[in-house]
């Protein structure tokens, strides 16, 4: 093998050393295109004008295209959705031209015809002297991601409604006694924005005497890390209220509790009547 390659630098009138370097050159080349054909992911690398230099197969079965088909100026940008160009092209091409990282999201025309959702990440590549040589970056298809997220928002939309709508309180308060959130119910009764409420204190809003009541309960249910009823008593206006608090635990993905969610019913008007029944008992007993 050394002595071909002497002969081939002798005939073509070059150095040895320069042979071997584009000997090494070529198999570097091959290994990034087998690492690139082997990865799931769709792998571009561009020219400093923004230009294809290079698809991975991902890209070409996912598009139904060939290497060449997307190589040179814009050969790619037909590919994408009309409505996304603006940000999603327009940006790459000014991160390029700034040598900065790139990222987007944007709609493109699968193989099939299908509309699909991709999010491209790219980074500038350099010469040793700081020159923008062009970008290398991947674009996974998130389309079942955006649409499981869709179906979340959707979700905590109705729940939030749900939660919104109805008249007992209910609220998420961390292990620090911090509030998470609170439903539109609690921030009513007791002069609460529930959109500035999370991370802030229970003795924020609260009388030490009452914040103590809530946090010792808060506490037992973290501790027992099962569901529990309390009652509780909280001043307002008007005198005492009474509330029946069915707490719960919050688990994260080790199974540590790491806050509770309460929903408390106020039963003050239910003790005042069993009171006054009492009362008449015990003054009809006293009659008779």
């Amino acid at each position: 093998h050394f002595e071909v390659l002497s002969a081939l630098a002798h005939t073509a009138g070059v150095t040895l050393e320069n042979v071997q370097l584009l000997e090494r050159l070529r198999e570097s080349d091959a290994r990034f295109r087998l690492m690139a054909d082997t990865s799931p992911v769709m792998i571009w690398v561009t020219d400093a004008a923004g230009s294809v230099e290079f698809v991975n197969r991902a890209y070409c079965d996912f598009f139904g295209v060939k290497e060449a088909d997307v190589q040179g100026p814009g050969g790619w940008q037909p590919l994408v959705h009309p409505d996304d160009i603006g940000h999603y092209v327009d940006g790459f091409l000014q991160s390029l031209r700034a040598g900065t990282s790139f990222f987007a999201e944007a709609r493109v025309r699968r193989a099939d015809g299908q509309w699909r959702g991709i999010a491209s990440y790219a980074a500038p590549r350099l010469s040793a002297d700081g020159r923008i040589l062009g970008a290398v970056g991947s674009s996974p298809d998130i389309t079942e991601l955006k649409e499981a997220e869709l179906a979340l928002e959707i979700s905590e939309q109705r729940l939030h409604t749900i939660v919104d709508s109805t008249p007992a309180l209910v609220y998420v308060v961390d292990v620090d006694h911090n509030f998470v959130l609170i439903n539109r119910q609690f921030g009513r009764l007791f002069d609460i924005d529930p959109r500035s409420v999370r991370g802030r204190s229970l003795y924020d809003y609260f009388p030490r005497e009452t914040a103590d009541q809530f946090a010792t309960h808060n506490l037992q249910v973290i501790n027992g890390g099962t569901p529990s009823e309390f009652e509780e008593v909280v001043q307002h206006q008007d005198g005492p209220h009474y509330y029946v608090s069915v707490k719960a635990p919050l688990f994260d993905e080790a199974n540590r509790p790491v806050s509770i969610c309460g929903v408390s019913t106020d039963i003050t008007q239910q003790k005042r009547l069993l009171s006054a029944l009492e009362l008449a008992n015990r003054e009809k007993d006293a009659f008779v």
